[in-house]
C-alpha cells in the first residue's frame, strides 16, 4: 500500500496520512509534482510527452507530461 501525507490549502503536512487509492477515489489533498522536460530540435522547441498506460486507474491512455507522487515525508 502506497501511503501519501495530507495537506492543507497551503501545502503544509496535518499529519494525517491516507493510502493512495483512497486520496484519488476522494479527492483528498496530497503532493505532487509536475516535471516538464523540453528539447530543441532544428531551431523548435519541443515539449516530451508520455502515454499513460491503458491499466491506470485514472486516465489511462492519453499523452501527458510526467506527474509523480510524493509519497510519505518524502
Amino acid at each position: 500500500m502506497e501511503l501519501l501525507d495530507i495537506v492543507d490549502e497551503k501545502g503544509n503536512p496535518t499529519g494525517e496520512t491516507v493510502p493512495r487509492e483512497v486520496a484519488h477515489r476522494e479527492g483528498i489533498r496530497h503532493r505532487t509534482a509536475h516535471v516538464w522536460i523540453f528539447r530543441r530540435r532544428g531551431g523548435v522547441v519541443q515539449i516530451l510527452l508520455q502515454k499513460r498506460s491503458d491499466n491506470k486507474i485514472q486516465i489511462r491512455a492519453v499523452m501527458t507530461f510526467q506527474v509523480p507522487v510524493i509519497f510519505l515525508r518524502e
